[in-house]
Order: C-alpha cells, then structure tokens, then sequence
C-alpha cells in the first residue's frame, strides 16, 4: 500500500475512533497515523491537529491513564498534559521554528479549552522565540495578505486577544503588539479598535 494511501487510511480510522468516543483506541491509531508521516507530507498539520483535539478530550477527563497514556502522555493533569502534547510536536518538527502557526493556534486554543491558559502564552513565547531567520526574514518584507503572514497574524489575535487577557496580562498585549517588527500600523489600529490591547 502506498504510504499516502495508509496515512490517509489511518487518519480516517483515528477520526471515526475519535467521533465513537473511543479514546484510548482514537489516540493509539494517531500515534500510527504519525508514524507513518513525513515532513513533507501534506497531511501534518490535519493529523496533528487531530492529535490536539484527542488529546483536549482526553485531557479533559482527568484522570483516564489508559487513553492519556496510549497517546504517549506521561501526565494525566490539564497543566502539565496540555504542555507534554506540545512538546511532543515540537520533538516531531525537530525545532519549535518549524511547528506550523495553525498548530500553534490550535494549542492555545487547546490551552483555553481545558482553562490553562498559561500553557498558551509559554507556547506562544516558545513558538515566537524559535521563528527562523528565515521566517523572520520572510515576515519583514511580506505585504498583509502573504499566506505567511496570515496566519502569523491568527497566532497574534488568539494571543493577544484571548491568552494574554485570560491571565490578566495586559500589559505584555500591548507590548507585544506595540513593540512587534513584523506588524503593520494598520494591524496595530486594528488590535486597538477590537480593545484587545487594554491599558
């Protein structure tokens, strides 16, 4: 069988475990789905993003060691669980930098789900700090409506928008935004006029 054929086999079978509740099963076949992807693959972002949202379920229920464990987490408790996911994608992409923005989101989105929004903003930062030099480049010189950009912009707006404010720290929000090299004035205008950046 193809290995496109199986990664999409076994994504298929992951996502209907997932919707029967099925946990334990659901995480032990994304585990498979992982193996079987490489960097390159179109499918990365889908299949760990569904390792996300098994994981968010999982994580949920405290205390499930069977399901927690079959996905590979060693810690069953929101806080430390939602981080260990995180860790193990980044293991995956071999460098935070690499991690895909849509992943990134898709954690802090994790991270206000199970109400630890904490593990969002260390996340966040980790992600920020890890950019290459490349993508730094790349985010310099792009116009607002690069694809890059884009989604650099959705990781800026949960971050600013809903992490930051959900610890009450508004005053990295707002110099983050205010002091960010990559950031447009427009962009800037636009996280006031939304009040994400409270004083």
């Amino acid at each position: 069988m193809d290995s496109t054929v199986a990664l999409k086999h076994q994504y298929q079978k992951t996502l209907r475990l997932f919707l029967l509740t099925r946990h334990t099963q659901a995480a032990t076949a994304c585990l498979k789905a992982i193996e079987l992807l490489s960097p390159s693959s179109e499918q990365v972002t889908k299949v760990w993003t569904l390792y996300l949202t098994i994981g968010t379920a999982i994580l949920r229920t405290e205390g499930d060691q069977i399901a927690a464990k079959a996905l590979g987490l060693t810690h069953t408790t929101k806080e430390t669980g939602c981080y260990e996911l995180w860790r193990t994608m980044i293991e995956w992409h071999r460098e935070v930098g690499l991690v895909d923005p849509a992943l990134v989101s898709s954690t802090m989105a994790m991270s206000l789900q199970l109400a630890v929004p904490a593990v969002g903003k260390q996340v966040a930062e980790e992600w920020y700090a890890g950019l290459s030099e490349a993508t730094a480049e790349h985010l310099s010189v792009v116009g607002e409506e690069d694809p890059v950009m884009k989604m650099y912009k959705e990781t800026v707006d949960l971050y600013v928008g809903c992490i930051l404010p959900a610890i009450h720290d508004y005053d990295s929000a707002h110099a983050f935004v205010h002091y960010n090299p990559y950031l447009s004035d427009n962009t800037r205008d636009v996280c006031a006029e939304k009040g994400l950046l409270r004083e």
